[in-house]
């Protein structure tokens, strides 16, 4: 049996000497973790299905690997080449599996990972979904947690139903336990043993024939309660059943930049981060820059060529570039696909809370009128009724 040590936190001692707070031995084969200094250390854990999301696995590793290299990754992804398994070897922290856990299927498959790796033996272990990157050190994110602390992500300001108000759980018929301040977003949540009980419910409800007859149909005729694995996420923790489930939300602009369409990355969060309140994650949430299918636009169609650049100027691509060296694929989807794009890129420095600054503007003083507009036609839409 082959081991590897992973190294836990450090803090600094009044002598200057590192005081080691965490040591865990890993299986390689099983990943079954043992303490041997008092404290696991937190797993990291990301699961794929998709072969087209390879760079974004890869981004994921790679943007780890530089702010958090003491971490261990397990990575569940039947569809790795052999050219990626052996990229994967050069990095000793990262475990890959390829044999699927279940017959789940994409984004759903969240609580049987999470569940499998609890039954192996590690105590705390934080998803996150293979198309973020890590901009800095997300120990912090982490620290001072109790047990029963579950952590998720505030849903994008432009995501269907950001304001939840307990809908999600009435339409699976659950009774209202509480109201959350937002509609989660499964992009990074942390778990532990504690959580089983919450893992399961999840993995029930989506297992449920309702909710696989839902998914065997046009995505664009779920009803939003069902819409993905999150909306069920949502219900549940706002069920009575969970309701006294201590949670920590990771925010929007502060923690995490939920870039999601032209309400993405807002102006006041651009001028957070600029004060200093540097996000520690990005999400390409919507479109994915590395499978996008890039096409000109004219610049009559004003409307869609807004929408084409500021994905172009996605924070995303730009946290990407600096390891398009290391990705060893076709990263022609860095460069710029347009002039606009290109010129902003520019003046903004490669700064993402300056690049794209000026569509972000436009669009925040947009958006209200367009609230406006819609609640008008709703209410001369009811009148004719």
């Amino acid at each position: 049996m082959q081991h590897s040590i992973a190294a836990g936190h450090q803090s600094l001692r009044n002598d200057g000497n590192f005081l080691q707070t965490g040591l865990i031995c890993v299986e390689a084969d099983g990943l079954a973790p043992f303490v041997l200094l008092g404290r696991t250390i937190v797993l990291i854990c990301t699961a794929e299905d998709r072969p087209s999301f390879e760079p974004g696995i890869r981004l994921l590793l790679l943007s780890l690997g530089k702010h958090n290299p003491d971490l261990p990754i397990h990575v569940t992804f039947p569809g790795a080449t052999d050219e990626f398994v052996e990229w994967v070897e050069e990095r000793p922290k990262v475990t890959l599996v390829r044999k699927p856990i279940t017959d789940s299927w994409g984004v759903n498959i969240k609580p049987d990972v999470l569940l499998s790796l609890l039954d192996q033996g590690h105590e705390e272990i934080v998803w996150i979904d293979s198309d973020i990157i890590v901009l800095q050190d997300i120990s912090p994110l982490f620290e001072n947690l109790n047990a029963e602390t579950f952590v998720f992500t505030e849903e994008a300001l432009g995501g269907q139903g950001y304001k939840d108000e307990g809908w999600r759980a009435r339409q699976w018929g659950l009774q209202v336990g509480r109201i959350l301040p937002c509609a989660v977003n499964s992009g990074v949540i942390r778990v532990t043993s504690a959580h089983r009980g919450l893992l399961n419910r999840w993995r029930e409800l989506m297992a449920s024939k309702e909710y696989r007859d839902v998914h065997r149909a046009d995505w664009r005729n779920r009803p939003m309660h069902m819409n993905t694995d999150q909306d069920v996420l949502t219900a549940i923790l706002s069920s009575s059943e969970f309701a006294n489930v201590p949670i920590k939300i990771m925010r929007r602009g502060k923690d995490i930049i939920q870039y999601y369409h032209h309400l993405g990355y807002t102006v006041s969060e651009r001028v957070s981060n600029m004060l200093g309140h540097s996000p520690k994650l990005v999400h390409s949430q919507g479109p994915k820059p590395w499978d996008h299918p890039w096409e000109r636009v004219a610049l009559s169609d004003l409307r869609r060529y807004f929408r084409e650049t500021y994905l172009d100027l996605s924070p995303y691509t730009l946290a990407a570039n600096r390891y398009k060296d290391q990705l060893n694929g076709d990263a022609h989807w860095l460069r710029s696909h347009f002039k606009l794009s290109r010129i902003l890129r520019s003046i903004g420095f490669w700064y993402p809370p300056l690049v794209g600054l000026p569509l972000a503007l436009w669009y925040d003083i947009a958006e209200p009128f367009k609230q406006i507009f819609r609640r008008g036609r709703a209410r001369a839409a009811k009148n004719t009724q």
